[in-house]
C-alpha cells in the first residue's frame, strides 16, 4: 500500500512529506514508550533522543505559502515538540493535555495534506 500524503503538488517535494511522516513516527514512538511505561520509571534520555529526531525531521520539512493551514500546523507542532522536550529534558512527565494537543495537531495536518492531495489529483 502506497502512503500518499501531500507530495503531488509541485510546491512540496516528496522529501518534505517524508520528513513530516518521520517526525510523526518518532513522536508516536515517544508516546508509545510513555504509554507502555505504566508505573515504571521513564527512560528520559531515550525519550529525549526520540524527540530530537522528531524535531530534526520537522525542521527539515518545508511548506510554501500555498499550504497556509499546513504551515500553521507545522509551526504549532514545532512549538509543542519543543515544549514536550523541555519537560523530558528536566526528567518531568509531560502533561497529558500537551501530548494530546501534539498528537491532534499532527493528525489534523496529516488529514489536511491528504485532502489537498485528493484535490490536486482530481485536476
Amino acid at each position: 500500500m502506497r502512503f500518499v500524503f501531500f507530495i503531488r503538488h509541485p510546491d512540496m517535494r516528496a522529501a518534505d512529506a517524508g520528513y513530516f511522516l518521520d517526525s510523526y513516527s518518532y513522536t508516536l514512538q515517544f508516546m508509545r514508550k510513555v504509554e507502555l511505561s505504566g508505573n515504571r520509571e521513564l527512560n528520559y534520555p531515550e525519550l529525549s533522543q526520540l524527540l530530537n529526531a522528531a524535531l530534526f525531521n520537522m525542521q527539515q520539512a518545508r511548506v510554501t505559502e500555498i499550504y497556509g493551514k499546513l504551515l500553521a500546523d507545522m509551526e504549532a507542532i514545532l512549538y509543542l515538540l519543543k515544549l514536550v522536550k523541555k519537560y523530558v529534558d528536566a526528567n518531568l512527565f509531560t502533561p497529558v493535555k500537551v501530548v494530546r494537543k501534539l498528537n491532534q495537531t499532527y493528525s489534523t495536518a496529516l488529514l489536511f495534506g491528504q485532502y489537498v492531495t485528493g484535490g490536486f489529483d482530481s485536476l
